[in-house]
């Protein structure tokens, strides 16, 4: 038995050529406690991935477009990669730009730097601020 759902599990994974997180993976993902990304996840109303799972599952198509992630990054195989990424906090962001997170903040509200707001949390994705940052 055990066999057999480990198969449907890969078919599936396969398939939809994403993968399919459970709410610790996503937490982890948006670096947030797994209280918190349950939260986010039901203020979103997002359905659970079709699955013999015990443990609600979701796309991961799905988790992107709450990170605001929309059309031909979705489509496109090499960008997956990319997005795949944890997104950071602002400490870790501040860290990487040598400040304090303070200014990482600021410069979010400010709309400087790209960012995903998860509940009461601000997200960034590597990949935007890096972008943003060789702009200048």
């Amino acid at each position: 038995m055990s066999k057999t759902l480990s198969n449907l599990r890969k078919i599936t994974t396969r398939r939809a050529g994403l993968p399919v997180l459970t709410v610790t993976d996503i937490a982890r993902r948006w670096r947030l406690h797994a209280d918190t990304a349950r939260a986010v996840l039901r203020d979103h109303e997002l359905p659970k991935a079709q699955g013999p799972w015990r443990h609600p599952r979701y796309a991961f198509v799905d988790i992107l477009r709450i990170e605001g992630v929309h059309g031909a990054p979705l489509q496109d195989p090499d960008d997956h990669l990319e997005l795949a990424e944890p997104l950071m906090t602002a400490a870790e962001l501040a860290e990487l730009f040598d400040c304090v997170p303070a200014t990482i903040r600021n410069y979010a509200a400010q709309d400087f730097i790209p960012s995903i707001r998860l509940g009461g949390s601000i997200r960034f994705r590597r990949s935007d601020v890096l972008g943003s940052r060789n702009e200048d």
